[in-house]
């Protein structure tokens, strides 16, 4: 109903291991919900196309900070997933709407589509300094090395 009312369209990228998964589901889902499993470039192709991004633990946020758009991060499952992973960074200080349950995803999708809310503009230029800016220009393999090295020691 959401997106009926807002003339909004979402597209489910499945993960390509989830392939099975998807096709299981793609008959049940309704007429403004898409599924696919793209990779590589063409998930790129897909975040610029998209007016809001919509994720649970995928790095693909930091890329989709470059479009300076607003992000919704699911975290439906977290027990369960940080017993299987481990998160490097805190949660709590992504910078999107974090919804715990689909009601407040659908609340969170309402509010960004019809305008009213985007308030984590400061909090995702911060995200986008922290990840892309480098210190000086042509040091980016010592940037790499030393993240290298401090990860293995």
């Amino acid at each position: 109903e959401i997106l009926y009312n807002n003339n909004a369209f979402m597209i489910v990228n499945f993960h390509p291991f989830d392939e099975v998964v998807r096709k299981n589901k793609k008959n049940k889902m309704a007429d403004r919900l898409c599924t696919s499993s793209f990779d590589s470039d063409e998930v790129t192709r897909l975040l610029c196309a998209a007016d809001v991004f919509i994720t649970d633990y995928s790095s693909l946020f930091s890329d989709y900070l470059l479009l300076n758009r607003p992000i919704i991060f699911s975290k439906f499952s977290h027990d369960k997933y940080i017993n299987e992973r481990d998160l490097q960074i805190n949660y709590e200080d992504l910078p999107g709407i974090i919804t715990t349950n689909w009601n407040e995803l659908g609340v969170s999708i309402q509010e960004i589509l019809s305008g009213d809310i985007d308030s984590f503009k400061v909090e995702r230029k911060i995200w986008k300094e922290l990840i892309y800016n480098v210190p000086a220009k042509g040091s980016y393999s010592n940037n790499i090395v030393s993240f290298i090295k401090e990860v293995l020691v």
